[in-house]
């Protein structure tokens, strides 16, 4: 049980982070796919977000593409974190004004 209380704070954290540089504009979060994939050819992915639901995709081009990407991030020394879509704070993201 703590393990899980623990996992679930660390996401809320990450998102929380997340969602804040968004609001704040600082060009430190990007949210989209193209956003995200232009940061990668950057090398500029410190910390990927990503959601289960977009690695179950039925497009298998499109789930390849994120799993190149979350590829490409581990092998950059990024950090990777798969969120559940089952989560309130992944919630949030869509309540968020881009």
């Amino acid at each position: 049980m703590i393990v899980h209380n623990t996992k679930k704070l660390k996401e809320s954290r990450i998102m929380d982070d997340f969602l804040e540089h968004l609001s704040k504009d600082d060009n430190k979060a990007w949210y989209g796919a193209e956003e995200t994939e232009r940061a990668a050819k950057l090398d500029a992915i410190e910390t990927l977000l990503i959601t289960d639901s977009v690695l179950k995709r039925n497009d298998v081009k499109k789930r390849e593409k994120y799993l190149d990407l979350i590829e490409n991030s581990g092998n950059n020394n990024g950090k990777i974190f798969v969120l559940s879509t089952s989560k309130i704070t992944v919630s949030n993201l869509t309540n968020q004004q881009i």
